[in-house]
């Protein structure tokens, strides 16, 4: 028994000992694969830094080249816009001002025109009317010889119209 017990104590011990060897040994392994894990995180975050970085860079060179100019040709767009816009609403109203200033105009100069027109109106009657006058006493001196007065009243009386009773 005893010998039993020496063999089972030397295959416990060796068991023992393999145990803590195969601990041992995962400990090894489990700290090298740490250490080999943390490594490449380490080179894999320098290199995701270095490519964020990277990013960075392109999307500020981006956003300065094409993304500030952009907006800022919109905002200057939009500017242009509202300047434009009171530029056509000044002139707009500019313009309604002188179209009303002339109707304005327009309606004094029709009194004007009126009183122009009854003036020529009044001046062509009268010419007319003296034309008439001058005419008729050049065709009665062109078409009757001078008669003596007593003539005329002869004349007068022969053509008067006879009654009957």
């Amino acid at each position: 028994m005893q010998s039993d017990d020496i063999s089972l104590k030397l295959l416990l011990n060796r068991k023992i000992q393999e145990n803590k060897l195969y601990q041992a040994a995962a400990k090894i392994q489990a700290r090298t694969r740490c250490f080999l894990m943390r490594k490449r995180f380490l080179t894999t975050l320098a290199d995701r830094h270095h490519k964020a970085k990277l990013l960075q860079k392109y999307l500020r060179f981006y956003f300065e080249r094409v993304i500030v100019p952009t907006r800022q040709l919109i905002r200057e767009r939009k500017v242009a816009g509202k300047i434009q816009k009171m530029l056509r609403g000044y002139l707009a109203r500019r313009l309604v001002t002188q179209m009303r200033r002339e109707i304005e105009m327009m309606g004094h100069f029709e009194y004007f025109d009126k009183v122009k027109q009854h003036m020529e109106l009044e001046a062509i009657l009268k010419i007319h009317f003296y034309l008439g006058r001058y005419a008729r006493k050049n065709r009665l001196k062109r078409m009757e010889p001078v008669q003596k007065p007593h003539d005329r009243c002869k004349k007068k009386k022969h053509n008067a119209p006879k009654h009957s009773t």
